[in-house]
């Protein structure tokens, strides 16, 4: 059977030799990524093996060994489909490709026209967004030559020193000006503006100590200033988020915002108003949501419903699906790398909630160390935000709480002291910032 797409031709032995190309010229990897779509593929095992090369090259920007890979897919197919699995992956491996420089030309004209159907989509978003169109060429330039590569070949250091200047002034990773408010002065000022584009931020604490209250309060305040926020929740549900965002952003209990009243519609109608960002929310059930899953619908959003995020709130990853939920350790490891990778893919900051564990409870500043099950998924992390609350703050009215800004990449780590209203989900700063 010829699977034909936009003119090429996947016929069985095709498929067969370019998923051996993927896996015996690793060069190639990152140049065949933009062609490479697992549906083209008639036989299952050829499109779940392909498919796992691209995942993997995402997650660790190298290809995967055959051990690796037939240890996935193992896990990924169940053991009842373990003979087949690496029967296939066999064969692949041993297959010889007779010209793989014709294969690898066809392949990389066809990523070329999908790479310019990228671009264009790219470009029209920024139509619609009346954004400035001076990048629009390079973008068609690179989508032309790259192939599906990556658009950032390194930099030449002693060449690049003029243009740096330049450069800091439009990074969204360094100019105030593009980076995502806190939501809190002095956060902001320890971040030097807030949270760039492609950073991941954590926010721990132990249970019911404010991390889906924080996570709300500063998506609301983030929506406010203008900008897109996309809600992920695995924890409450869609319509009590919505609850807890109204009551941050009007500054009602959340009780007085679920009875309704018609007093209580019209301060959401004058929100609707004021409010020149939007948030997206969307609740998936926990161990539902995969890191691929959760790619593809931001991909949606973009593509179909023209919501464009420029920052991830996650509440919270650790009940995502896991790639191996023998080895938690590592498995979560992985999977904040995945949402790294997926941050810096789709430029949004990212801002998810995790545990502190009972050592860390009990103590009066905590850190990376007491991160609950999993110090590797806090490792490669831009930043740190610990929701620290001593037995006498927590009795105190109004409650006040203490967020400390630890493992600080591009930030100064240090203390914020506030107060904080859990019954509308609201921070007030206290005037002290303190130094870690």
């Amino acid at each position: 059977m010829i699977n034909r797409v936009n003119g090429f031709q996947y016929t069985p032995e095709t498929q067969k030799q370019m998923v051996a190309l993927l896996l015996q010229d690793p060069t190639a990897l990152p140049k065949l990524r933009g062609a490479i779509n697992p549906s083209f593929f008639e036989n299952a095992h050829h499109a779940a093996i392909s498919k796992e090369i691209v995942t993997y090259f995402d997650s660790y920007s190298k290809p995967p060994t055959l051990p690796e890979l037939r240890d996935r897919l193992i896990t990924l197919s169940g053991q009842e489909k373990k003979g087949g699995v690496v029967d296939t992956l066999t064969e692949i491996g041993e297959t010889r490709i007779p010209n793989p420089t014709e294969l690898f030309t066809k392949v990389t004209r066809f990523a070329v026209r999908q790479s310019v159907l990228d671009a264009i989509d790219k470009i029209a978003i920024m139509v619609d967004g009346d954004d400035d169109l001076m990048e629009a060429p390079k973008i068609l330039e690179t989508a032309v030559t790259s192939a599906g590569a990556t658009d950032d070949d390194g930099v030449s250091f002693k060449n690049s020193l003029a243009d740096l200047a330049n450069e800091l002034k439009t990074s969204k990773l360094y100019n105030p000006s593009f980076k995502v408010s806190l939501g809190l002065n002095g956060l902001n000022r320890l971040t030097r503006g807030g949270g760039g584009a492609g950073e991941l931020y954590v926010v721990a604490a132990p249970p019911k100590r404010g991390k889906s209250t924080f996570l709300t309060y500063v998506g609301g305040h983030a929506a406010m200033c203008g900008r897109n926020v996309l809600h992920v929740s695995l924890e409450n549900k869609r319509l009590d988020c919505q609850v807890n965002y109204c009551s941050s952003l009007v500054n009602l209990p959340r009780e007085i915002i679920a009875t309704a009243a018609p007093e209580t519609v019209d301060l959401l109608s004058q929100l609707y108003s004021v409010m020149t960002g939007d948030i997206h929310i969307k609740y998936f059930p926990p161990g539902e949501l995969s890191a691929e899953k959760l790619k593809s619908y931001i991909m949606y959003l973009r593509s179909a419903k023209n919501f464009k995020a420029d920052m991830l709130i996650i509440d919270y990853p650790d009940r995502m699906k896991l790639h191996n939920y023998k080895d938690v350790y590592n498995s979560l490891g992985l999977l904040y790398d995945q949402i790294i990778a997926m941050l810096d893919r789709f430029e949004m900051f990212g801002l998810v909630a995790t545990q502190i564990n009972r050592e860390g409870s009990r103590k009066t500043t905590a850190g990376g160390g007491e991160v609950g099950e999993s110090f590797k998924k806090v490792q490669n992390l831009d930043g740190l935000i610990v929701l620290n609350q001593t037995e006498e703050e927590r009795t105190v009215e109004p409650k006040q709480i203490r967020i400390c800004l630890d493992m600080a990449r591009r930030a100064i780590p240090g203390v914020v002291r506030c107060e904080v209203n859990y019954a509308c989900c609201r921070f007030k700063e206290m005037p002290d910032v303190e130094t870690c």
